[in-house]
């Protein structure tokens, strides 16, 4: 049996591409980098029979890439056998644990690479629960400047939210102790206006207070006017964008909001007592605001689809900024006054008001990343399966659903086909 004589050669490029400097005519081995655009003069082992000619080094050189191109640092990690102790010792320590202290730890990655979703989650819970004018600041900055930054949220934000709860805290604070005058006033008994009178007039001493914060306002508006002005641009024109298409669980948080409205409407009146719709209907007693937020929720989706069909990030963005300021001002403020019902205790509200938030979250990402080329085709007939067929078929169930579907894909979509085809 021969015995095997082994040589060593080095791998990765020649010695005329200069990746070692000859030195009063000695190869200098420069050390083995990981960087990018970086070239590898690893030594490979090569085993040459005993008793063959001697070759050139050449001939047994190996090229694991073409040395055309400089090779990256996960190319050079995989082509070479490199083992790190800590890191094998990790992966074994991991695999060694059972399957509900591995899913544990997958989940803690999960939220600490998505800490962002955890805070906007906790924000909107503390306006659902709070329902206060001070707590409705932060959820429109999530929706309005947090959801459509590209590509996340800038520090200022996250500056700008943690300065603004500490105030927060701070005058909820405050405003617990009784030796303040407006903590202790009398609720049934509210102020007389002839005691004002009384008082001395200080006409001018207002004027110039107002005319000082005119002033204070205008500049505060002219400082912010330009960067908020910056900030859509970048939405609307941002060269990278990876279009995306979420319309469908967008209409599935629509439909949702649309079947809490309708097995939920007693909530949105002066009758607190649940009771059935079409009863309520025979006897003319239905919610004024429960009729009004059925036809707001049905007029959004129209228009929902409208954009989606014309493809209109510019249309989109100014639908998600008036919806967002209007249904805050309507379930926070107009709501509660028609109902007679704070916020925090109508459940059914919350929940509506819940699942627009993850509408809007949608409805965000979608601006973020822009409308794809081809939008055209119903989801449920992508996949054969038996929920597919189930779904669809409840679709087609719908009465005049599909025809309206039909209809507005022929309004908004460029077409030559008539009505009639």
């Amino acid at each position: 049996m021969p015995c095997v004589i082994p040589r060593v050669f080095r791998s990765g490029c020649d010695e005329e591409e200069g990746i070692s400097s000859m030195v009063d005519g000695t190869d200098i081995i420069t050390p083995l980098s990981t960087g990018y655009n970086t070239r590898s003069n690893s030594m490979e082992q090569i085993s040459t029979p005993a008793g063959e000619e001697e070759v050139s080094p050449g001939k047994y050189t190996l090229e694991v890439l073409p040395t055309k191109r400089s090779r990256t640092a996960s190319e050079l990690l995989t082509c070479r056998p490199l083992t790190f102790l800590e890191l094998s010792e990790s992966s074994h320590f991991f695999r060694s644990q059972s399957r509900p202290l591995r899913l544990l730890f997958a989940l803690y990655h999960l939220v600490a690479a998505h800490s962002e979703l955890v805070c906007y989650f906790i924000i909107i819970l503390n306006n659902m629960v709070s329902a206060s004018l001070i707590s409705l600041f932060l959820p429109i900055l999530v929706f309005l400047w947090a959801m459509l930054s590209i590509h996340r949220p800038s520090k200022k934000f996250w500056m700008t939210a943690i300065v603004f709860t500490e105030i927060m805290v701070v005058i909820k604070y405050l405003c617990q102790f009784g030796f303040f005058p407006w903590n202790n006033a009398e609720k049934e008994k509210p102020r007389d206006p002839e005691k004002r009178k009384k008082r001395k007039p200080a006409a001018v001493r207002m004027k110039m207070i107002g005319l000082k914060v005119e002033t204070v306002f205008i500049r505060m508006a002219k400082g912010v006017y330009k960067p908020v002005k910056s900030f859509f641009h970048d939405i609307l024109h941002t060269p990278y964008r990876a279009a995306t298409d979420v319309y469908a669980l967008m209409f599935l948080a629509d439909v949702v909001d649309f079947v809490i409205i309708v097995f939920g409407f007693w909530a949105f009146g002066k009758h607190s007592a649940a009771a059935d719709i079409t009863s309520s209907l025979s006897d003319d007693q239905v919610p004024e605001a429960f009729l009004v937020m059925l036809l707001i929720q049905f007029s959004t989706m129209v228009i929902d689809r409208a954009l989606y069909l014309r493809k209109t990030v510019l249309g989109k963005l100014i639908f998600q900024v008036i919806l967002v300021i209007g249904i805050h001002v309507w379930m926070f403020f107009i709501l509660p006054a028609v109902t007679e019902r704070r916020f925090s205790q109508n459940t059914v509200a919350q929940l509506w008001y819940f699942v627009k938030c993850i509408y809007f979250a949608l409805s965000a990402y979608q601006i973020r990343c822009g409308y794809p080329t081809r939008i055209l085709g119903n989801f449920l007939t992508k996949k054969y399966n038996h929920v597919n067929l189930f779904l669809f078929q409840g679709f087609c169930l719908v009465p005049f659903l599909v025809e309206l579907r039909a209809v507005m894909d022929w309004v908004w979509t460029d077409t030559t086909l008539s009505l009639s085809n």
